[in-house]
């Protein structure tokens, strides 16, 4: 049988604690362009999936649409997105980045790495890519999984 330890010391608890301080850094840097964590990544992911509807974005990202709303209507506000009706589902809504949406993201995506330097810089680069490569998968197989 397997020796019981604290679980501060679970792999759940780590990667938590790692999230929340990575949350807190990167958040600490996009507020300089005005954004906030979850306005940045909304923003990435309607440039990265243009083919996404409205919808779809909030599915892709795990926030329920009467979230997701008032996410898309503070970038649209801030002149960074735009909705737009599908030319081949008008019901169907779109979401387009600017091209000020698209030099945000440069910024934010600069931050970014940024961010990683200062939570992972101690790592040697095959370190980081090995971390990065193993994160990549579990998102992309667990995240908001049901």
């Amino acid at each position: 049988m397997k020796e019981s330890r604290s679980p501060l010391q679970s792999t759940s608890f780590l990667l938590s604690k790692l999230g929340m301080s990575a949350t807190a850094r990167f958040g600490e840097k996009v507020a300089a362009l005005g954004l906030k964590p979850n306005l940045a990544g909304l923003l990435a992911a309607a440039a990265e999936n243009p083919d996404h509807s409205q919808l779809e974005l909030g599915r892709f990202l795990g926030v329920g649409p009467s979230a997701l709303v008032p996410l898309i209507d503070e970038l649209e506000r801030r002149g960074l997105v735009r909705r737009m009706r599908s030319n081949s589902d008008r019901r169907r809504q779109e979401i387009q980045v600017t091209g000020d949406g698209v030099t945000a993201i440069a910024q934010t995506a600069q931050l970014a790495q940024e961010v990683d330097q200062e939570l992972l810089g101690t790592l040697a680069p095959e370190e980081f890519l090995v971390l990065h490569t193993l994160l990549r998968r579990l998102a992309d197989v667990s995240l908001f999984r049901t």
